[in-house]
């Protein structure tokens, strides 16, 4: 059940309203047990995307020009650069219909052989997926938001966002949506394909966790490193959100929608020299490359990773992971069917060329990308070595401007065009005004930032103000939704960190002044297992009394049930 009727028809199943002694207020969540100001209602009023029908006139070269994967639906996973499908598919799309057929709950061999079929021309009727609305809202720009869009254009939004939800403090993996609760416990996940288990109270903060995991792992250089948490639903697997270090983990479990999200230790500032990091910290770099292999797989790079960069990534991966498993022949060429009849490919290629792409042409391009491998090395010498193979690896992920950035819907003062805000180890502080047809315009670099204040516009929107270094350097306003503020000031003290030329010990934080008053992440609620002022409803209360209020002790278990 995703809503029930309770006092407020409007909430989410399991939830109650009750109010403070200030007379706000407050969520009870009684499916974890819970407690938030956060209003899990903000975004069921969201319309959901509607279907667009897209012609599509074959190429001689690239065909249709995108990559589909997945079933029931087939979603769209790429969508080739300067093909038929650019600008009239997104990465995501579901394909609910070719050529009127109805192919929703088709196998997806069924629908590749149907577009295959078509010489000239195909029509196709797809849609993009219904967030969930019951986490928090989506930056990605659907439907009913462009829709809103061109009747208030002062507010732009930017289509590739970053989704802000709760804490995915449950969750064991990205493909379980149902698992089973166990109150106070955190599974974090490592790109090593190890969990670590933490047990919390209400003083345990993201930073223990964090302080734990660094010192298990042997990690030296921590200010890479930190816990994101990632929709377990989501079609788009690059939807992560930092968690503020300072955070307790019963706070973030009451937000709306935990239940739906996992928790990830990940590398989220990565360095400018790959190189200098293996010197510095050989456990971080290791770390850093199996994870960056590991985006490729899960395509969290997609749709700007295009899928020859994304098979010359996997031929570099094979490479490695031959020369550390000494499975080079004499000649220095890798047996692509050993490995394959030893651990699969499944390691290696992203996911969605797998289920498309025959094997007999998949093997045939890395075999080519594989001998390509050879002209890496250096010369006098035979075959690349494992960390040259990686370096290589890395070198070619961190030319794209995703890589280690984040990406904020917002709008510009004295502009009207869609916009975003980026924020990355290459570009600083960037705009960006369409990720297809134009680079990033940078207006700062992130270490010439000498403070941050952030005003509240309304319930949704605030103003960043950023102050930079010199008396002839006007200061930057940028228009965030609410939450979208939080993870900026968290990214961007923690690249200011990473750049500023002084040791962690000496480093002097940016002063980010939060003028916006009472805030979800400034209050918590009364604690669940204690007495609550609730508004009576009918799912647990009786009728007569709907509406009014009731004292309610949930620190007393209720009585044994006796039939």
């Amino acid at each position: 059940m995703d809503c029930w009727y309770s006092s407020d028809p409007g909430l989410p199943y399991g939830w109650e309203i009750a109010v403070d002694k200030k007379g706000k207020p407050y969520y009870i969540n009684h499916v974890n047990k819970t407690t938030t100001y956060e209003n899990p209602r903000k975004d069921d009023d969201e319309a959901p995307p509607q279907p667009r029908e897209v012609e599509l006139f074959r190429h001689p070269e690239l065909g249709f020009g995108f990559v589909a994967g997945s079933e029931k639906p087939v979603i769209v996973r790429f969508v080739k650069e300067g093909g038929p499908s650019e600008e009239k598919l997104q990465s995501g799309d579901q394909i609910l219909k070719i050529n009127g057929e109805d192919v929703f709950n088709a196998k997806r061999e069924h629908v590749i052989d149907l577009v295959k079929s078509c010489k000239n021309s195909v029509v196709l009727i797809v849609c993009q997926p219904h967030s969930n609305n019951s986490t928090r809202k989506s930056a990605l720009l659907t439907a009913s938001k462009k829709a809103k869009l061109k009747s208030n254009p002062s507010r732009v939004r930017f289509a590739e966002g970053v989704v802000i939800n709760g804490s995915p403090l449950y969750c064991p993996s990205p493909f379980e949506s149902c698992v089973p609760f166990i109150p106070n416990v955190l599974k974090v996940f490592l790109e090593n394909g190890q969990t670590k288990t933490f047990k919390y109270d209400s003083s345990t903060t993201v930073q223990d966790v964090m302080n734990s995991l660094l010192e298990k792992l042997s990690i030296k250089s921590s200010q890479y490193f930190s816990l994101c948490v990632e929709h377990i639903k989501s079609m788009r697997r690059n939807k992560l959100i930092l968690l503020d270090p300072k955070d307790t983990l019963q706070k973030i479990a009451a937000r709306p929608g935990a239940h739906n999200l996992r928790c990830l230790f990940r590398i989220a500032f990565v360095p400018k020299d790959a190189f200098e990091l293996f010197e510095k910290d050989a456990t971080s770099f290791e770390y850093l490359y199996v994870q960056c292999c590991n985006d490729v797989v899960h395509e969290r790079f997609s749709p700007e990773l295009k899928y020859e960069i994304a098979l010359r990534l996997s031929a570099l991966h094979l490479f490695q992971h031959a020369i550390s498993n000494g499975m080079l022949s004499s000649g220095g060429k890798v047996n692509l069917k050993a490995i394959e009849k030893e651990c699969g490919l499944e390691p290696f290629i992203p996911h969605s060329l797998l289920d498309t792409m025959k094997r007999k042409e998949l093997h045939k391009i890395l075999n080519h990308f594989l001998k390509q491998n050879q002209q890496l090395c250096p010369p006098g010498q035979k075959s690349l070595t494992a960390l040259q193979a990686k370096m290589h690896y890395l070198k070619v992920i961190s030319e794209l401007p995703s890589y280690g950035s984040k990406m904020f819907p917002t709008n510009i003062r004295d502009s009207s065009i869609e916009s975003a805000l980026l924020v990355s180890p290459k570009y600083g502080i960037s705009h960006v005004t369409s990720l297809r047809h134009s680079l990033p315009i940078s207006l700062a670099k992130i270490e010439d930032v000498s403070s941050v204040l952030v005003t509240k516009d309304d319930e949704l929107c605030y103003t960043v103000e950023i102050q930079l270094k010199g008396s002839n350097s006007p200061p930057l306003h940028f228009g965030l939704e609410d939450k979208d503020a939080e993870e900026f000031a968290l990214i961007l003290q923690g690249y200011h960190r990473l750049f500023s030329d002084c040791n962690n010990d000496e480093y002097d934080p940016i002063p980010i002044l939060w003028d916006v008053g009472e805030s979800w992440w400034t209050d918590s609620a009364p604690t669940y297992n204690g007495q609550h002022l609730v508004k009576i409803a009918p799912w647990s209360y009786l009728s007569p009394n709907a509406g009014k209020l009731r004292k309610i002790d949930f620190g007393v278990p209720p009585p044994p049930y006796s039939p």
